[in-house]
């Protein structure tokens, strides 16, 4: 939920924890796991570091599967821990316009927000989503997306090691990609 308790009000309590299926992707997975319903059943989206997002089924089968971009190569980065660096954080579903959100790192370093049809994958729109005047090679997106007040919003931070003139910064994008984004980056010097 928005406040990201965690909560499956109405669900069973867990008990105990098993392998149900698992599922071939092309990349590591730093991002949680979204779980919707869409209208054949429960659909699993997951989001990797070579930037894919998939739908799944429970049972592992894979639904859809979109790649959105080449990721960074890590070794080209000051710092850091992952490589590639791809979609690092959780995506967001919009149930309101059937959308997941997703934020890939691309090579030629630039972070764009993703609108994908949740039931079939196709991108609805892309949009660039680095806030002006930041250093995208320092700026590391890796805290889950919020969906509040018809925006994603998308927070940034140093990548692991802390190198470089990073800032914090939070941007928001409208639900519908349309518009100027607001930005919000900490006051600090660094």
């Amino acid at each position: 939920d928005a406040a990201r308790t965690g909560v499956a009000d109405g669900e069973p309590a867990v008990t105990a924890l098993k392998v149900a299926a698992t599922a071939k992707l092309d990349g590591a997975i730093y991002a949680r796991p979204l779980v919707l319903r869409d209208s054949t059943g429960p659909l699993v989206i997951a989001a990797t570091e070579n930037n894919t997002v998939y739908g799944l089924r429970n049972d592992g089968s894979v639904v859809w599967s979109r790649h959105i971009g080449t990721p960074v190569d890590g070794s080209t980065l000051q710092c850091g821990n992952i490589d590639p660096t791809g979609i690092s954080s959780t995506p967001v579903y919009d149930p309101a316009s059937g959308l997941v959100f997703a934020v890939a790192y691309l090579s030629g370093y630039k972070h764009e927000l993703v609108a994908l049809d949740a039931e079939t994958g196709a991108v609805a729109w892309p949009k660039p989503a680095d806030a002006p005047g930041s250093n995208v090679k320092v700026e590391q997106q890796r805290g889950a997306l919020l969906l509040s007040a018809g925006r994603v919003w998308i927070a940034y931070g140093g990548l692991y090691g802390d190198c470089g003139p990073y800032h914090g910064f939070l941007v928001g994008i409208a639900t519908n990609g349309q518009g100027d984004a607001t930005i919000y980056r900490d006051p600090t010097t660094r």
